[in-house]
C-alpha cells in the first residue's frame, strides 16, 4: 500500500544511508519502503517492551551531526500492510509509553528506524534489566 508521510530529517538521513549502503554491498537499489518495512520487521523481532524506547528517542547519533535545519521532507513509501499494522501498533504502544494523546505515524517510523540503526551500529537499544 502506497502510503504518504512527512518523515524527519533524521529518517531521511538514515534512509539515504541505509539506501546508499546496501548499493554500495550488494550493487542493487532498494526503495525507502524496504528499507523501513525492514526496520519495522527487526525491532518486531524483540519484545517491544524490553527496548529502552526513551534512550532511543534522546540518543544524539553521529549521523545527526548532518542536518542543517531540521524540516521534514514528505515522502511516498510503499508499505506491506503487515508494516502498516505494526506501525499502527507501535503508535498505540507510544501513546502508553510516552504519555501522550496522540503519536503521529510518522514518528513511530522514525523511532522504529532509529533504534534499527542503532542496533546494527553496535548502539544498545534494550534497557538494562534485559541488556
Amino acid at each position: 500500500m502506497r502510503v504518504q508521510m512527512s518523515l524527519s530529517s533524521l529518517s531521511q538521513i538514515i534512509l539515504k544511508k541505509k539506501k546508499e549502503n546496501h548499493f554500495q554491498n550488494e550493487g542493487a537499489s532498494i526503495t525507502y519502503g524496504y528499507i523501513t518495512g525492514n526496520a519495522i520487521k527487526n525491532i518486531f523481532k524483540h519484545d517491544i517492551n524490553k527496548i529502552d524506547w526513551l534512550h532511543v528517542k534522546t540518543c544524539k547519533l553521529k549521523v545527526e551531526n548532518e542536518i542543517s535545519e531540521d524540516k521534514e521532507f514528505s515522502t511516498i513509501l510503499n508499505l506491506e500492510n503487515s508494516v502498516l499494522e505494526k506501525i499502527t501498533e507501535l503508535q498505540i504502544f507510544f501513546k502508553g509509553y510516552f504519555g501522550a494523546n496522540r503519536i503521529h505515524r510518522a514518528f513511530a517510523v522514525k523511532l522504529a528506524l532509529k533504534a534499527n540503526y542503532m542496533e546494527e551500529n553496535g548502539i544498545n537499544i534494550f534497557k538494562e534489566d534485559y541488556a
